[in-house]
Formats: C-alpha cells, sequence, structure tokens
C-alpha cells in the first residue's frame, strides 16, 4: 500500500524545494543536520565546492564566519554556513563569471548534489561547468 503525503509532508517539500539552490553543474539541497562519521574536507570563510575541468572557473562559497566542506563515506559531500554566504561563479583570477548569477545562502546544512545527466549511449555523466 503507498503511503499518501499528508497536507505538512507536501507543505515541508515545497518549502526544502524553495530553499534549494542551483548554479549550474552545483545543486545545494538544505538538510536538517549533518549526518554522522563525516570528514573535513576544506573550512574557512571561503571553500570550494566545485573547479571546472575545462574553463577553470570555480564555485566557491564566501562567508562572514566559517563555511565547511564535509564527505562522507560514500563520496556524498555536505556544506555547514555559520552565517550568511554567497554561492559565487568565479575566473581562475577572482573574476566574476557572467554565466551564473552569484546566490545567497542562509545559515543551514546543505547536501551538495552532484548535477548529472543521462547519455543514451555512454550512461550517467556528471554535468561538467
Amino acid at each position: 500500500m503507498q503511503h499518501e503525503k499528508t497536507h505538512t509532508e507536501n507543505r515541508l517539500q515545497e518549502v526544502i524545494m524553495a530553499l534549494e539552490i542551483q548554479q549550474g553543474d552545483v545543486l545545494l539541497v538544505p538538510a536538517s543536520e549533518l549526518p554522522k562519521n563525516l570528514k573535513l574536507k576544506e573550512r574557512g570563510n571561503r571553500v570550494t565546492l566545485a573547479l571546472g575541468e575545462t574553463s577553470g572557473h570555480s564555485h566557491v562559497v564566501e562567508a562572514e564566519k566559517t563555511v565547511s566542506l564535509y564527505e562522507d563515506e560514500q563520496g556524498n559531500m555536505w556544506l555547514e554556513v555559520d552565517s550568511p554566504a554567497t554561492l559565487k561563479h568565479i575566473t581562475p583570477d577572482g573574476s566574476p563569471t557572467l554565466d551564473h548569477a552569484w546566490e545567497e545562502l542562509k545559515p543551514m546544512v546543505y547536501e551538495y548534489v552532484a548535477q548529472s545527466q543521462v547519455v543514451p549511449s555512454l550512461g550517467v555523466l556528471r554535468v561538467l561547468d
């Protein structure tokens, strides 16, 4: 028997989707808390989420205080933002790019979901920026 979502569950899903942040191949999904057994990858007031393999452009999060990037045992990434922050897309010299708007982040925990696409002849591929 399939579980029908309650009004509260539907509303919660709407709120989560409204708080999702997407910038190119970077998707940040709000999470209620950090999972256990994470490995700290990077911490500071500026953290790099993704580096473009072709362009050298990068997706970075800059905050007034601290941003922490973690990885779990399966390779999933988690971002903890302690103060208002900005997700930026920049060139190797730090200049803003014109292809992605900057996104404001609220202080909270986010799961970083790497975007992928299906190409029938090749299978599932990671989206490259």
